[in-house]
């Protein structure tokens, strides 16, 4: 059926950078398209036929389109020789430095208002850790 046919793309930039004193900084731009989607109509099933509600597209899945984001992420690693063959490196990496927030998810019933987000996802996250090499 046509009216689930849609696309979707998405693009990566890597890149690796080494700093002073073997700091290798790491950043990554990754740009993807919104998900597409089409309001829906929610019906219940006839007495006769029990299988409860069903929601039932009324317009091609590729009508909407939520918005295309781009964000950007970062990695800051130190590595240690500790011994031949064996590092420790520590990193800090940065995820959403650019604060970009989306709508998640969408009101897709007829009759609401589009495309007024229900849920917006949280912003910037750091994650700190250690890596063992041997």
């Amino acid at each position: 059926m046509a009216r689930y046919n849609f696309t979707t793309w998405a693009a990566k930039i890597n890149a690796s950078y080494e700093a002073k004193y073997g700091i290798r900084i790491t950043p990554s731009i990754r740009n993807q398209s919104g998900q597409p989607y089409g309001r829906t109509n929610q019906r219940r099933g006839r007495q006769r036929v029990n299988y409860g509600t069903a929601r039932i597209l009324t317009e091609a899945i590729s009508t909407h389109r939520q918005d295309t984001i781009t964000i950007v992420d970062v990695r800051v690693e130190k590595a240690f020789k500790l011994a031949p063959g064996r590092n420790l490196s520590v990193f800090m990496d940065g995820y959403n430095l650019n604060e970009f927030e989306r709508g998640d998810e969408h009101q897709l019933e007829l009759g609401v208002d589009l495309p007024d987000a229900v849920h917006d996802r949280p912003t910037r996250l750091a994650r700190f850790g250690a890596k063992f090499d041997w």
